[in-house]
């Protein structure tokens, strides 16, 4: 029997549940149709009782308190009546929505990432109000004349403002692109999912009913086909963004058996401890002289620097100081997304002297140098580097693993802390993690410009294949 209150705040804080295997319900007497009902566990949700033309008496559920407010239970409550009286029924639009969505679940990771849809988008501005645009393509027409065109930033929006009604995107993919900040690097990461899973048989599967023993089915077809374990954990990790993501716009009823092992393989399985041995930093840096320039300039830099190539690919000549030594990355350029002072050695900064600065960017002119990773087999070829080294378990070693080699170096360095070995290689050291970070904002540019030309001097020596060097084979 339903008891009618004049709900208030306190009153419903105060509100004790019902006796066991019972549940009370009150009725609000300032909101005609809102009732309050509460279990024997203490769970008070609200629901709203209304009549929709030609169709009779229904009920909704409002939500659970205090998770939805007493005022916007009332505002729900009135609403739901007002369009009741039209004859609208909220309660089977909410059904259908809700239908639809699990509907969602049925396509295909073919459908569902493969394809571009229709989104509602507007082009991002700046400060200025100008467009903000990234050279996509440039080439000269018969006249000699440059030609570019332009890829601009968009970003979701409830309302059409500047809608381009040729632009379209597949909503998963702009949302990586705005994680990862860059264009490039999504496209080259949507290639190899398209090739190395959508070219797959269970590329047509549906989302929702992949098993795990399906998951581990396309590993050994991946490796059959063959692909590395490094590409299968990339691979991986795309999939489990793709759940992560369709979980979170709720196309699931709970979470698909599939999504753990994808946890696993994408997270626990990714952690490289390859790093490079002086016979092979030498092999590196003679075959980085076989490699058209700017290619080779650009290798060296990145070992020299122990940044990370897609930072080193944005490097612009505005941001270099060649006579204080140091490059200010910008924060649309690190993975941090904040901006990175950069300390540069005499080799490093020898080595900019002698690259021709005829564009914006330091390596690639006019525009950003994203052609480098074609050159990796090249290099790999000129240092008779194997894919597969026996030798370690990750196999052979790649650009990205300069860093780790210039890490572990540092580490046996007796004048280099480790907190400014970290933050030379661009990640936040144990001073400014936590309440430390916060009091300390000590920029320790000169310790890591210590740290810099201590690898580089170090470095020097292994190409000059000095026998004093330590072997770094007594850092593992």
């Amino acid at each position: 029997m339903s008891e009618a209150k004049k709900f208030s705040d306190a009153w419903l804080r105060k509100l004790k549940p019902a006796t066991q295997g019972r549940r009370d319900q009150y009725l609000d007497a300032s909101c005609p149709g809102l009732i309050l009902r509460v279990c024997d566990r203490g769970i008070r949700r609200f629901l709203v009782r209304f009549t929709v033309r030609g169709q009779g008496q229904k009920m909704m559920s409002l939500g659970v308190y205090p998770e939805v407010s007493l005022s916007s239970a009332r505002k729900k409550a009135m609403e739901a009546q007002r369009k009741g009286a039209e004859g609208i029924d909220e309660k089977a639009g909410r059904e259908a929505e809700v239908a639809g969505r699990i509907a969602e679940a049925e396509r295909t990771f073919a459908t569902l990432f493969g394809g571009d849809e229709r989104i509602r988008m507007r082009r991002k501005r700046d400060a200025r109000g100008k467009l903000v645009k990234h050279v996509r393509e440039r080439r000269q027409d018969d006249k000699g004349r440059w030609r570019y065109r332009y890829d601009c930033e968009w970003v979701e929006d409830g309302t059409v403002v500047e809608a381009d009604p040729d632009k379209w995107e597949n909503e998963f993919w702009c949302f990586k692109r705005d994680k990862m900040r860059r264009a490039e690097g999504v496209r080259e990461l949507r290639n190899h999912f398209r090739r190395t899973f959508l070219g797959s048989p269970w590329g047509e599967r549906a989302m929702a009913h992949m098993e795990p023993a399906d998951f581990y089915d396309w590993m050994d077809w991946a490796r059959d086909e063959g692909n590395g374990e490094v590409s299968i954990r990339k691979t991986a990790g795309v999939l489990r963004d793709m759940y992560k993501w369709s979980i979170r716009k709720r196309l699931f009823r709970g979470v698909p058996p599939t999504v753990k092992d994808v946890w696993e393989v994408g997270i626990k399985s990714g952690i490289r401890t390859r790093y490079l041995l002086p016979d092979e930093l030498r092999a590196v840096w003679a075959a980085s002289f076989t490699l058209e320039a700017p290619h080779g300039e650009f290798y060296r830099f990145c070992l020299l620097t122990g940044q990370r190539l897609m930072q080193c690919v944005h490097a612009r000549w505005a941001d270099v100081d060649l006579d204080d030594g140091v490059w200010q990355a910008r924060a649309d350029d690190t993975k941090s997304g904040e901006e990175k002072l950069v300390p540069l050695s005499r080799q490093a900064l020898s080595l900019l002297r002698g690259v021709p600065g005829n564009g914006e960017y330091v390596f690639g002119g006019e525009t950003p140098f994203v052609s480098h990773k074609v050159k990796h087999n090249k290099l790999y070829s000129a240092a008779g580097r194997a894919k597969d080294d026996p030798s370690h378990p990750d196999g052979g070693w790649t650009p990205h693993d300069f860093r780790r080699t210039q890490r572990t170096r540092l580490a046996r360095v007796p004048g280099v802390k480790s907190h400014v070995a970290d933050m030379l290689a661009g990640r936040r050291g144990n001073e400014q993690q936590g309440v430390s970070g916060i009091y300390n904002q000590h920029d320790y540019l000169e310790e890591m410009r210590h740290a810099a030309q201590s690898w580089a001097d170090w470095l020097e020596l292994v190409i000059k294949d000095d026998k004093t060097v330590v072997p770094m084979e007594a850092a593992q």
